[in-house]
């Protein structure tokens, strides 16, 4: 078998290869005795690669710490809020559901904002050294995150066995992040 020079990369390559087998530059055929025959074409790279992302999951505890941070961040969030408000409606006081809801709101729009953001975490996750992403590891929208936020009642309510479900999985998702289709990992 002869051997001729790529033009593109210098390699050796078979006379009878259609095209560089170390770059994939297509080769010019001197001898067209080939030209009617059927011939299988290899063209690539010897290695396989594997574009899926590669990621450790954040498992339960640090995700626990990351929540507790969280807790006080919106504690004090709400504190000063509270204090505005009562503050501005002191005549009328402020009611336990007007209490209830601004405090819905607050964990709504702070989870969804900072997780959503730039940052893909709470302070929480920030200072753990978590973030949250989708399934293809991007960055989640708003609207995903919201979603991710208010799916956290269902792990509420299942007695807590949603959240426990992060210690659980094999991608350590709790049921919120199932219901989300996102994953929480190391930055």
């Amino acid at each position: 078998m002869a051997l001729i020079k790529c033009n593109e990369c210098g390699q050796d390559v078979s006379e009878h290869a259609l095209a560089c087998p170390h770059c994939g530059n297509p080769m010019a055929q001197e001898n067209k005795s080939l030209a009617n025959e059927e011939v299988e074409i290899k063209v690539g790279v010897e290695k396989s690669f594997d574009f899926s992302p590669q990621y450790v999951y954040a498992g339960f505890w640090l995700r626990f710490v990351a929540l507790i941070i969280d807790g006080f961040v919106i504690f004090g969030i709400s504190f000063v809020v509270g204090i505005i408000f009562g503050i501005l409606f002191a005549q009328d006081g402020i009611n336990e559901s007007t209490s209830n809801i601004l405090g819905t709101i607050i964990g709504w729009l702070y989870f969804s904002l900072m997780e959503s953001s730039s940052n893909q975490g709470t302070v929480g996750k920030i200072a753990i050294g978590l973030k949250v992403v989708d399934l293809n590891g991007n960055r989640i929208s708003f609207l995903r995150a919201t979603g991710r936020y208010f799916a956290k009642i269902l792990s509420s309510i299942t007695l807590f066995i949603g959240y426990i479900m992060a210690g659980l999985t094999e991608k350590k998702q709790a049921l919120h992040d199932m219901v989300a289709s996102t994953l929480v990992v190391n930055k």
